[in-house]
This record gives C-alpha cells, structure tokens and sequence, in this order.
C-alpha cells in the first residue's frame, strides 16, 4: 500500500470515527429519564406535591448514598428505567406518547412489579 493512500485511508476512518462518534446515538442519561417518568406519573395537579416538588429523584440520589441502602433497589428501578426506555420512552415525548408507553408497560410482567 502506498503512503498516500494509508494516510488518506487513515483519514478518512478517523474523521468518519469522530463524526459518529460525536453526533451519533447516545443514550440518555437514566436519571434524566428517571425523572421524565417521575414526572410523568406524578404531574403537577394542585391536590398533591408532584415529583419536582418533591424532588423524588433528588432523594433517591441522596439515599442511594448511604451504607444502609439496598443497592438491588437501585438496580431494580433502573432496569425499570431501561426497559421503557427500549420501548421507545425518551424525555422530549408528548404526554399521550409516555401515556400509551406506560400502559403497555403496565401489563407486562415487570410492569406490575
């Protein structure tokens, strides 16, 4: 192989690595997701304190801190987290999008856990 074309080869798989890299597929962050779903199950209504509020996930980060917390908890909310998100949940989703993502969730088996 000439110089040339290793150089220009190289190129090409580095800046082609770089873009993908940078502007491809990430997966959101699960507490940012976490707290999207939170925020879906307990909107602001006026009767009660909605998740913000709250600051549901806020506690759960500070909890989880502690020697005295079940780490199997954690794993078990963020494998909750990830199986919505594999069903398409994603934070900038409408109201009637994370709706209907809810209840086909709801009638799974680890939906009803």
């Amino acid at each position: 192989m000439q110089r040339r074309i290793f150089l220009t080869l190289g190129g090409t798989v580095t800046a082609g690595w770089a873009f993908f890299g940078f502007f491809g597929p990430r997966k959101e962050d699960p507490w940012r997701l976490l707290q999207s779903m939170q925020n879906h199950l307990f909107p602001q209504n006026g009767s009660f304190p909605d998740a913000e509020t709250i600051a549901s996930v806020r506690f759960l980060k500070m909890v989880s801190q502690d020697a005295s917390f079940d780490r199997a908890d954690l794993t078990f909310i963020f494998k909750g987290v990830e199986a919505l998100r594999k069903r398409g949940w994603r934070t900038m989703l409408s109201h009637n999008e994370k709706e209907a993502i809810m209840q086909a969730f709801s009638r799974t088996g680890f939906g009803e856990q």
